[in-house]
């Protein structure tokens, strides 16, 4: 096996392993040889074999002795030597072994003289600091840092070693009994290695050393003992004075507040007398001075009574000065007399009743239970006023209706946010319903609670007509109050968060509502007016646009929001356009229904839109009419919602409210203007307008041949026909006209005679004119031209426009005003296509006429039927120079149409094939 040497360090162990080693070799050698048997004593080589094993072992006992002489003086303390004395126990009795201990006793000798002197430097060094130190408190920090400087003497299996580790000095051990231990453990330092000297060394051998360490070991024996008995006795001086204080008075009064009166002596005593008892208990070696007197073992005998009596008292005090620091003014006459009683209770505590006193138990056990009671009563009430304020706080947490975070959310149509707003007031009225069965089964609790704490009392029975119960319920319907408040407010400041543009762009929110900005008639004049469906505000806001005070349009809107009073105008709209062009026309009648998305479309019950900001300010009411779904405490008491609608902080909340409106109305009326500029789209009378292009202010021309009109307020074209010859045309009289209703008549024959070069160009010019009914076809095509100019102009707008919390849908005006736009200009090249079709359709007519009468075969002497012939005749003559200035005005136009966009490529083509029908003249 493995050899260990005791107090040895790594080098020692290796060659006391090499020496075991060795030693086995050797032996193995005399008792396992193959050519000798140890049995055969006739066998003379014995001899030999046992004299060389022999020489062997002296050799290595040489070598033991040596090691244990390097170990002794490599040793660094007593007890290290003592171990490594231990380890060699068995060779100690060999002769060689034995001579190198008895060289080494003197060097462990002089070890225990040096811890001797140790002994006497720390003791005369504790001594001084005591003498020095003030506090008794730091006696055990000293005197452990001083036991701690010496080591172990024994081995942990040892009986010793169990005396010694009671002998250890603790951090919050008692200063005397520190000491004392203290002490005890130098006297056992010196002790113990003193006696197991003895057994090792030889005294005579030593002599005048051993007799120098005896006279050392004496002293310190001396010196110990009486510092025990100092202290000793000290402490059972101070026994005497601390029993008196078991006769003290059990409470203390400070002011209203009372206090355990335990001295902290008796503690410190009690817990001396423990230690001290534990050290006797452990320390059972001769001389060892714990005399403990019988009244202090007593003391510890009855310390768990005491500590249960401090206990209670401790819990009374602090049930006690509870009550008195926390009472409110209305908590006070429901528990005044309960709270009288225990206070004179607690009077005999301070006064007759003491720690040892008869009846101190019973004393104890009555205000115990009289201050749980008081303090659980109080506690109850409390709990359920506590409980109350957290029922209206889940009640305000639990309002998620706004803000709307969601990213990808899409405004609503008012009807669909109304309707939420629906539900949301029948949720929140079916939570305030639950709330009110709570808190009635609360209030009911708390006076159930108080009227039993003072029928256990002996007292008056206590109603709910009770002045005191009376006012305590005011005070739980204050906090109530409190609570709606706080709820109301929690949800205005969702409705103010879901408003604010900043917040909106910071959160990345979509706007709460949309509004569509459409083109609708004014049910007052029928005249058509532009305008946002639902309405945005009143008349109020387009008198603060007019006068150019947009302060001021905050301060309305503030001030409508906010509750204050505002004097409306009647009448009057929300329109821009109006505003710039010094009218009012009102919001259009068109409403949601109109697009088909259903629900309620936000009227009143008069039928008139409601404006948006007053649905603001009727969700505000909304919100404040939460208050109406509690029910109050009392009958006769304020109902909720008029201490809501006093609340200042909702007035400021409803101001800022005020504020994101009036800006979000500005805005959505700002994109609004930007459609002002075609406000004539809609304003103008198309009919008047073109009347007044073409210059006569007359009505529409019937549609008619060019060829065929008559001047302003003559008659229509007739014919002068044979009675056989109905279609035969009458020779035109009169000279061609301009105008709208300017019809070219002829009056009499035309004289047949060849028109120069500017009489072409003149008729070519005068025939486009009667196509453009006296207009140039110039002025056609600046007029065509504009329209298109206007469509551009549209297609720039924008379809739709975020302003704060309102998306503006203007798609619907765009769509509107594209539609009139078309209309207006096709009211301009219709005209003109309906002219050149009347002039070919006319021109085709007379054709198919003359071809039937130019037929017709003319017998002799049929004079009828010869004028007819020659009367067509004429007026084929006649057409001739008309027909000649057609067809380039013709292509003209239809050119201009076409660059315009008027017409069709299949129209123009169409047209064009009509006049390569008409004959060259």
């Amino acid at each position: 096996g493995r050899v260990v040497l005791g107090g040895g360090n790594a080098d020692s162990n290796t060659v006391l392993a090499t020496v075991y080693d060795d030693f086995r070799a050797a032996l193995s050698q005399l008792t396992r040889r193959d050519d000798f048997d140890l049995l055969d004593l006739d066998d003379a080589r014995f001899d030999d074999y046992y004299s060389a094993f022999r020489n062997r072992t002296k050799q290595l006992e040489k070598r033991i002795g040596t090691l244990l002489i390097a170990c002794v003086a490599a040793s660094h303390n007593l007890a290290d030597a003592y171990k490594l004395i231990d380890t060699f126990e068995g060779f100690l009795q060999c002769a060689t072994i034995q001579q190198a201990w008895l060289s080494q006793q003197v060097v462990v000798l002089d070890m225990y003289h040096r811890d001797l002197l140790h002994v006497q430097e720390m003791l005369t060094e504790q001594l001084s600091k005591e003498r020095r130190m003030e506090d008794p408190r730091h006696f055990a920090k000293a005197l452990l840092a001083t036991a701690s400087a010496g080591g172990s003497m024994f081995p942990q299996g040892r009986p010793e070693a169990r005396f010694e580790r009671a002998l250890q000095v603790y951090d919050r051990m008692p200063p005397t009994v520190a000491k004392i231990a203290w002490s005890r453990s130098l006297q056992h330092r010196i002790e113990a290695p003193y006696e197991r000297l003895k057994e090792l060394l030889v005294p005579a051998a030593h002599g005048e050393k051993w007799q120098n360490m005896e006279i050392l070991h004496t002293s310190l024996q001396k010196q110990i003992g009486s510092y025990v008995d100092v202290q000793t006795a000290e402490w059972l001086m101070g026994i005497s004075s601390a029993q008196k204080k078991l006769h003290l008075a059990l409470i203390s009064r400070c002011g209203e507040l009372v206090r355990v009166n335990f001295s902290m002596e008796l503690v410190r005593l009690i817990r001396e007398v423990a230690y001290m008892a534990d050290l006797a208990h452990n320390d059972t070696s001769e001389g060892s001075r714990y005399a403990i007197p019988t009244h202090a073992r007593d003391l510890l005998t009855n310390s768990g009574l005491l500590r249960t009596r401090r206990l209670k008292l401790d819990a009374i005090c602090a049930e006690y000065n509870r009550v008195v620091e926390t009472l409110l003014a209305v908590e006070r006459p429901l528990v005044a007399e309960e709270l009288a009683s225990l206070t004179e209770l607690l009077a005999e505590g301070t006064d007759r009743a003491t720690w040892v006193a008869a009846g101190t138990e019973a004393f104890i056990d009555t205000a115990l239970a009289k201050a749980e009671r008081l303090g659980g009563v109080l506690r109850t009430m409390r709990a359920n006023c506590a409980e109350l304020e957290q029922q209206l706080v889940k009640f305000r947490v639990g309002d998620t209706f706004l803000p709307v975070d969601a990213k990808d959310a899409k405004p609503a149509l008012l009807p669909a946010f109304l309707t939420k707003l629906a539900d949301w007031k029948a949720q929140r009225q079916t939570l305030a319903e639950d709330v009110n069965r709570d808190v009635a089964t609360l209030v009911e609790g708390g006076f159930r609670t108080v009227a039993q704490l003072r029928v256990d009392a002996g007292l008056s029975e206590l109603t709910v007509h009770d002045p005191s119960w009376a006012d305590y319920t005011a005070h739980l319907a204050s906090r109530m109050e409190a609570g709606i408040r706080g709820a109301v407010l929690h949800s205005l400041c969702n409705l103010e968060r879901q408003l604010n543009p900043v917040r909106m762009a910071d959160a990345g929110a979509v706007p709460l509502l949309e509004v569509k900005l459409r083109l609708g008639k004014d049910p007052a004049t029928g005249a058509p007016a532009d305008g946002f469906d639902p309405p945005l505000s009143h008349s109020i806001y387009v008198d603060a646009l007019k006068k150019q005070q947009p302060g001021k349009l905050h301060q309305v809107a503030s001030d409508l929001l906010a509750g204050r009073p505002i004097r409306r105008k009647a009448g009057g709209g929300s329109s821009p356009t109006a505003v710039l062009r010094k009218q009012n026309p009102p919001a259009p009648a068109a409403s949601a229904r109109d697009e088909g998305d259903g629900g309620d479309d936000g009227r009143d019950g008069g039928g008139d839109a409601r404006p948006l900001d007053e649905c603001v300010q009727l969700w505000i009411d909304d919100f404040k009419s939460v208050a109406t779904y509690f029910a109050p405490l009392e009958d006769d008491a304020e109902p909720f919602l008029e201490a809501v609608q006093k609340d200042e902080e909702m007035r400021s909340v409803g101001a800022v409210i005020g504020e994101h409106v009036a800006t979000a109305i500005t805005a959505c009326q700002q994109l609004q203007v930007q459609f002002a500029k075609f406000a004539t789209i809609w304003e103008e009378d198309t009919e008047a307008e073109f009347d007044a292009f073409l210059g006569s202010g007359g009505g529409r021309p019937q549609t008619a041949s060019a060829f065929a009109r008559s001047d302003a307020g003559s008659q229509s074209c007739t014919w002068d026909r044979d009675p056989d010859a109905s279609a035969m045309p009458s020779t035109p009289t009169g000279t061609v006209r301009s105008g709208r209703s300017g019809r070219m008549s002829h009056a009499g024959v035309v004289e047949e005679e060849e028109a120069d070069e500017e009489d072409g160009d003149e008729a070519l010019v005068q025939y486009e004119r009667q196509l453009c009914g006296g207009a140039t076809l110039e002025a056609f095509g600046k007029k065509l031209a504009g329209f298109n100019q206007v469509l551009l102009s549209l297609g720039h707008l924008p379809d739709g426009q975020a302003c704060g919390w309102i998306r503006v849908d203007s798609k619907p005006l765009k769509l509107s005003l594209r539609e009139l736009c078309l209309q207006q200009r096709s009211t301009y090249s219709g005209f003109l296509m309906d002219r050149i079709h009347d002039d070919l359709r006319d021109l085709q007519a007379f054709m198919t006429n003359a071809d039937r009468e130019l037929d017709r075969k003319v017998g002799d002497g049929d004079i009828e039927s010869l004028k007819g012939v020659m009367k067509w005749v004429r007026a084929c003559k006649d057409r001739n120079d008309n027909v000649r200035v057609m067809c380039e005005p013709i292509r003209n136009i239809t050119s201009a149409l076409l660059k315009c966009d008027s017409i069709t490529a299949e129209a123009s083509l169409e047209v064009e094939a009509s006049v390569k029908e008409i004959p060259d003249a």
